[in-house]
C-alpha cells in the first residue's frame, strides 16, 4: 500500500512541470499584445508605401522609430469624445503590432501643418501623442508623405517626358520652422529616347528662382545661358543634343521649401518645318492643296486665313508629310486671301488670288408633285442625316493624282451641260431657289457611267432628293458624287479606276428627267471640278525634309 502511495505521488511530481509549462502557454497567448511581447510594427502611410520595423533592427533609425511609437503610446492622453471633428474621414497612418502571434491596429492622424497629432486604438479609443514624439515623427523619412513638398521638384521634357535629377539637394518645411532634408525622388521618369519637335519645352512642379540650360551638339556646346533666353533650334537635318540643367530654389520665408538639383538627357530634335501650297491663282469654288513637312504630331499644325473663310482643314499624315484640301467657296468673294500655315514655331504665309466669276440664274422647270416628293425640308434632312457622316469622312490615300479628272464632255458621247456648279437655280412653278453646288448633266437613259478618277466607293444607296447616289473618296476627304441614277454596279469598299462603269444613268430623285448629278467635295465643302478638266492633273507639291 505504501509502496502505491509512493508511487503515486511520484507521477503527479513528474506531471507539474508539464502542467506549469500548459498553464504559462495558455497564459501567455491569451494575455494582451503589451509592449514587451510585440517584436514587429508595420507602418502605411497616406501614399500606400509600407514599412516593416524590427524590435532588434539593425537599421539604427528603425530600431530608433521602433521604441518611440510603443514609448509615445504609452505617454499619450485619453481624448474625452473622440477623435476632433476636422480631423474624422481624413486619411491615417494604418500602423499594425505583432507579436505571439496576434495582432493590434492602429490609426494615426497626423498635420503636415500642426505638432497636434492622434491616434486610435482597436476599440476606437482616441488618444492625443506627446509633442515631443510628433516632433521626432515630422523630421523622418516616415513623414514625407504628409507633405507635397517633400517629394521634390518634377522635370517635365515636353510636355510628357519626366526626367529624374541626377543630383538633389532638397529641403522643406516641418510644423516647428525647421526644414527636413528627407527627399523622395520621383520614381517615375518616363523611359525611352526623348523626342521634341517643339523645342525643349521645360516644366517643373515648383518655379525654380534659377535656371540655366547647356545644350550641346556632340561636343560642342551651342548654348549655355538661362531658359529664358532659349529658342527653338532650327537644323536643316534631324539631329541628336544633349541637354545639362542646373536649377535653383532659393530659400524664401513665404515657400515650404528649397533646393537645388542638376539633370542631364539626351533627346533628338528633328528638322525644321517647311511648307508649300501647289497654286497661289484660283476661281471661285477651287481648292488649294497644302502640304507641311518635318511634322510629327498633326494636332500642333495652326492654319487661319484672312478674310476668314470659315473652314479649318484636316491633315493627313504620310510618313513625316501632312497634306490637306483647303477650299474655296464658290460663295465667297473674289480677291487676295492670306492663308497662313504653322507647326510649332515655324510659320508661312500664302497670297491666294481668287479671281472674279459671274455665277448665272438658270430655270428648272419641274412639275410640283415631283417637288413635293423629293425636295422638301424632310428630305433635305433626310439626305443631311444619311449623308453628312460620309461627308465627314477622309482617307490618308491620295488617289487623284492620275492626269485630268474625267470630262464627260470630251471623254464621252452624249453629255451636255445643263447646269453648273454655283448656278442660282430657280424652280417653276414654285419659285424656290438654290445655289447648285455640281454639275448636271442631259444623257439618255441608261447611259454607262464612268469614275472620274481613281478612288474607293464609300457609299451606294438612295435618298428622296438624289435618287440613286455613289460617292467615291478620292484622299484627303477629296469626294465624287453620282446622283440621280439607274442601275448601280458598284458595291461600297469597292476600288475603283479612273474610266470604270460605275452606274447606268436614270432620272430619280428631284430631276425632271434623265439626268447625272455629278458633284465634288472637300469634305462637306462644294468644289468645281473645272479646274480638274484643264490642268495636267492635281499636282501634289511636297515641301523640303
Amino acid at each position: 500500500m505504501k509502496s502505491k502511495f509512493t508511487a503515486l505521488v511520484l507521477a503527479l511530481l513528474l506531471l507539474i512541470p508539464s502542467a506549469v509549462a500548459v498553464w504559462s502557454y495558455v497564459s501567455t497567448n491569451n494575455a494582451p499584445l503589451t509592449d514587451d511581447v510585440i517584436d514587429t510594427i508595420g507602418i502605411s502611410d497616406l501614399d500606400g508605401r509600407s514599412y516593416t520595423l524590427k524590435k532588434d533592427d539593425d537599421s539604427e533609425s528603425a530600431a530608433e522609430m521602433f521604441s518611440a511609437i510603443l514609448e509615445a503610446n504609452k505617454n499619450s492622453e485619453n481624448v474625452i469624445g473622440g477623435l476632433p471633428e476636422p480631423l474624422i474621414g481624413t486619411k491615417f497612418y494604418s500602423v499594425s503590432f505583432y507579436g505571439k502571434g496576434d495582432t493590434l491596429n492602429y490609426q494615426y492622424y497626423f498635420s503636415p501643418s500642426s505638432t497636434d497629432a492622434y491616434y486610435l486604438d482597436e476599440k476606437a479609443q482616441a488618444y492625443k501623442l506627446p509633442t515631443d514624439f510628433v516632433n521626432y515623427f515630422h523630421a523622418s523619412d516616415y513623414s514625407m508623405s504628409l507633405y507635397d513638398t517633400a517629394h521634390g521638384p518634377v522635370l517635365t521634357v515636353g510636355g510628357k517626358y519626366v526626367v529624374a535629377a541626377k543630383k538633389i539637394s532638397w529641403q522643406y518645411k516641418l510644423p516647428d520652422g525647421s526644414y527636413s532634408d528627407n527627399c523622395s525622388l520621383s520614381s517615375e521618369t518616363t523611359e525611352g529616347e526623348y523626342f521634341l519637335d517643339d523645342g525643349i519645352k521645360l516644366g517643373f512642379t515648383y518655379q525654380p528662382d534659377l535656371l540655366n540650360v547647356k545644350v550641346l551638339d556632340g561636343s560642342t556646346v551651342i548654348f549655355d545661358d538661362e531658359y529664358s533666353k532659349l529658342t527653338p533650334f532650327r537644323f536643316e537635318k534631324a539631329r541628336k543634343i544633349s541637354v545639362e540643367l542646373d536649377v535653383s530654389w532659393y530659400k524664401d520665408e513665404s515657400r515650404d521649401y528649397y533646393g537645388e538639383a542638376k539633370y542631364s538627357f539626351s533627346t533628338e530634335v528633328p528638322a525644321v518645318a517647311d511648307f508649300a501650297v501647289n497654286k497661289t491663282q484660283i476661281e471661285p469654288g477651287d481648292f488649294v492643296l497644302v502640304s507641311v513637312s518635318n511634322v510629327y504630331d498633326t494636332s500642333k499644325l495652326s492654319f487661319s486665313c484672312d478674310p476668314d473663310i470659315s473652314y479649318e482643314p484636316k491633315f493627313f499624315l504620310d510618313g513625316t508629310i501632312a497634306r490637306a484640301l483647303v477650299p474655296i467657296s464658290y460663295e465667297l468673294e473674289d480677291g487676295n486671301y492670306a492663308m497662313t500655315l504653322g507647326y510649332g514655331q515655324e510659320t508661312r504665309k500664302y497670297d491666294i488670288t481668287v479671281s472674279p466669276k459671274k455665277f448665272k440664274k438658270v430655270p428648272v422647270a419641274i412639275s410640283s408633285e415631283v417637288e413635293k416628293a423629293t425636295r422638301t425640308e424632310e428630305t433635305l434632312k433626310e439626305f443631311e442625316d444619311t449623308l453628312g457622316p460620309i461627308a465627314s469622312e477622309g482617307s490618308s490615300t491620295i488617289s487623284f493624282t492620275n492626269g485630268k479628272f474625267r470630262d464627260y464632255t470630251v471623254d464621252d458621247k452624249g453629255f451636255a451641260i445643263s447646269a453648273g456648279i454655283g448656278v442660282t437655280k430657280t424652280i417653276s412653278p414654285s419659285g424656290t431657289t438654290y445655289r447648285h453646288n455640281g454639275v448636271d448633266f442631259k444623257i439618255t437613259v441608261g447611259a454607262d457611267v464612268p469614275a472620274v478618277m481613281d478612288g474607293e466607293v464609300v457609299y451606294t444607296g438612295s435618298t428622296a432628293l438624289s435618287g440613286n447616289l455613289i460617292v467615291i473618296e478620292h484622299g484627303l476627304g477629296l469626294k465624287s458624287w453620282y446622283a440621280h441614277l439607274g442601275e448601280i454596279t458598284v458595291k461600297k469598299g469597292d476600288k475603283i479606276e479612273k474610266g470604270q462603269i460605275i452606274a447606268k444613268t436614270g432620272a430619280t430623285g428631284f430631276t425632271n428627267g434623265t439626268t447625272l448629278h455629278l458633284g465634288l467635295t472637300v469634305f462637306d465643302v462644294p468644289v468645281s471640278i473645272y479646274p480638274l478638266w484643264e490642268e495636267p492633273g492635281l499636282e501634289v507639291v511636297d515641301p523640303k525634309q
